[in-house]
């Protein structure tokens, strides 16, 4: 099953994948081919990896 993100702000709904999903997809494919599934850009997936990348690195400051 597709774990999908809706985020609460305005304007466009994401259709970034878990966390979890999308690393295991990064470590078989590229940032394009991965953007080629979900229908975005290869920005778009390279901008979900570096967010989820800050937030563990904001937890581990915390």
């Amino acid at each position: 099953m597709n774990m999908l993100d809706f985020s609460k702000r305005k304007g466009r709904r994401s259709i970034r994948p878990a966390e979890e999903e999308l690393l295991n997809l990064y470590v078989n494919h590229s940032a394009k081919e991965i953007a080629e599934m979900y229908g975005v850009s290869c920005r778009t997936v390279e901008a979900w990896i570096y967010n989820y990348r800050n937030a563990h690195k904001k937890e581990k400051c915390n």
